[in-house]
């Protein structure tokens, strides 16, 4: 008897792909239903605050990417990406 996939795991692994491959529409889907059945997801909420950027909503990426960043302190990804935005924002103290 094997177990079946965990949804959220294969929404992630799905959505980092469609990240990559600039998809930017569908990684955002895929994350926010990871973010209706896990809120505090701090990867789904990295990738929305990364297309948030990408998007040019960059006040909003800074929100998103810092909640990622309070759930998993020690990522580095994050906090350089945290760092980039608030420098785009001329935010360099914060940055």
């Amino acid at each position: 008897m094997s177990s079946s996939p965990d949804p959220i795991q294969e929404w992630h692994r799905q959505a980092q792909a469609e990240l990559l491959a600039g998809r930017l529409r569908k990684a955002h889907q895929l994350c926010l239903s990871i973010l209706q059945a896990q809120p505090n997801h701090p990867d789904a909420l990295f990738i929305c605050g990364v297309i948030a950027a990408s998007n040019g909503r960059l006040a909003k990426a800074a929100d998103i990417i810092e909640r990622a960043v309070a759930l998993a302190p020690s990522r580095a990804d994050y906090l350089a990406e945290l760092g980039k935005v608030l420098a785009q924002l001329r935010k360099p103290g914060a940055a």
